[in-house]
């Protein structure tokens, strides 16, 4: 089968049962690989009404029959299983070098089922696959994994893993390859987290056929002429990366501004890719087989937000900048570095900061919080100063409605171990976390509530009198929760 590789993993996290099966050339021929061969297998073997974060579910990986080649930019892969963040079928996209790896491990694609009894990582090497314990390394963020793991099997191995945010079933976790590449939409990296999986580590060291190997070289010498010759796959993307989007889009009324409100934003070259180049960027960085290197490694050296990593690509830019009215390009390339590390999608997350900036802009404001405190707002989703909140707890969401200082978030005393009564108050206060009262309340309490319901706490929903947001009081009928507008 040239371009595949003819086989599929199958690895059962609740049994430890590891399987090979066949792949169909009929089925590789009409569905493809990847997003196509993915949707099939979910479409044929998972119940559409499925849980996303039950081990009903199904998480799998597979690269294309390009992968592997260098058919150029073909360096991708997609995981593939029912997200929880949209309630649909999802089909997260990365690119890196993992895809091809594991198609030189022999694989076109990894079928994970079940739910692992305690923290697992699976090995594969060529054919030798294993489930091993990950105990170690679960509450480690992204980098500390990956450099574990390292160490653990080989540098020359890729890892994809989640971080404290697959962990604790983020709904837009991301699922993170070497670091900084993410397959980060519609919350796969909740799935992987649900099933106790805390990384894939893959080596190979096959090579991937071809039918007629000369035509094969000439047409991808013609795809890479055309690409080179192209202003913007030649000279934009590699100079600028992405990024280069930002002020074209500006241009023409298109750049998602201040909750995309409006599609312009008066300081975007600030952020925009011209200005990162001239900065903060240390070197491009390419994909597998890619000629573009759209990829952004970069530097801050501004005290106040240093680190060294790689982006931002355009949406995280926009996302974390002129959506949310920020043209501090030092503090956006911050927060991508902080998604990265927890295993967080820069562009969910960039639209929650931008939604509550909109809802409170008082006490949102870029003059009160200077948006370092969008680092808080990452880590808060998810922990609460350093508090897990674990199954079987007894969880009090106060909404204050932010009358006293101390209720203004990042601030606000999240935690009353005053109130014995209860093991964990969460408060939501008047600032950032306003927006759960209003315009995302209708999704984001229902979706928190209905998390911890599902884990079994006991949760009661307390405010002020008369101040208690009516999306607290309705609709959660079909919720074990108690609402009160009393004292608690």
């Amino acid at each position: 089968m040239n371009g595949w590789m003819g086989k599929i993993l199958r690895v059962d996290l609740g049994s430890g049962k590891i399987s090979t099966e066949r792949l169909d050339p009929k089925t590789a021929r009409d569905y493809l690989g990847a997003r196509g061969l993915g949707t099939k297998i979910m479409w044929d073997e998972v119940d559409p009404n499925v849980d996303p974060l039950s081990p009903e579910n199904k998480l799998i990986f597979a690269p294309g029959p390009f992968s592997g080649t260098f058919a150029p930019s073909s360096g991708r892969y997609d995981v593939v299983t029912k997200g929880p963040l949209t309630g649909t079928i999802a089909a997260s996209n990365s690119g890196g070098s993992f895809g091809a790896e594991l198609k030189f491990a022999g694989w076109d694609a990894v079928i994970l089922e079940g739910k692992a009894a305690k923290p697992t990582w699976l090995s594969i090497v060529d054919d030798v696959v294993e489930l091993r314990d990950a105990s170690h390394l679960w509450g480690k963020d992204v980098p500390e994994t990956t450099e574990a793991l390292y160490a653990e099997a080989s540098e020359d191995s890729k890892v994809a893993c989640i971080g404290p945010a697959g962990e604790k079933m983020v709904l837009f976790a991301s699922i993170m390859n070497e670091m900084q590449r993410a397959a980060g939409r519609t919350g796969v990296g909740a799935v992987m987290g649900s099933k106790n999986l805390k990384a894939i580590v893959v080596r190979g060291s096959k090579g991937v056929k071809v039918a007629d190997k000369d035509a094969f070289v000439a047409a991808c010498g013609e795809a890479s002429r055309k690409i080179k010759e192209h202003p913007v796959g030649g000279t934009g993307l590699r100079l600028y990366g992405t990024n280069v989007l930002v002020n074209i889009l500006n241009s023409i009324g298109g750049l998602p501004t201040n909750n995309f409100q409006t599609g312009h934003f008066a300081n975007a070259d600030m952020v925009g890719g011209e200005t990162l180049a001239a900065n903060q960027l240390q070197r491009p960085r390419g994909c597998f087989a890619c000629i573009i290197s759209c990829g952004r490694g970069t530097k801050v050296t501004n005290p106040k937000y240093k680190g060294e990593g790689e982006g931002p690509e355009y949406e995280t830019a926009w996302g974390f900048g002129p959506d949310c009215g920020i043209d501090d390009l030092d503090a956006v390339i911050k927060a991508n570095y902080i998604c990265n590390e927890l295993g967080l999608d820069t562009i969910s997350m960039g639209g929650t900061v931008a939604c509550a900036v909109e809802i409170d802009p008082v006490h949102c404001a870029v003059h009160k919080y200077n948006f370092p405190h969008t680092a808080v707002l990452c880590k808060s989703v998810v922990d609460v100063d350093g508090k897990s909140i674990r199954k079987g707890d007894k969880v009090v969401l106060w909404y204050n409605s932010g009358n006293r200082d101390e209720a203004v978030f990042p601030d606000a005393d999240r935690w009353n171990p005053a109130r014995e009564n209860s093991r964990r108050h969460l408060s939501f206060g008047y600032g950032i976390h306003r927006c759960l009262g209003a315009r995302l309340a209708e999704l984001q309490v229902a979706t928190l509530v209905e998390e911890m319901a599902r884990r079994d706490m006991e949760v009661k929903i307390v405010g002020e009198p008369e101040r208690l947001p009516s999306c607290f009081t309705n609709g959660f009928e079909h919720l074990p929760v108690t609402v009160s507008r009393g004292d608690g």
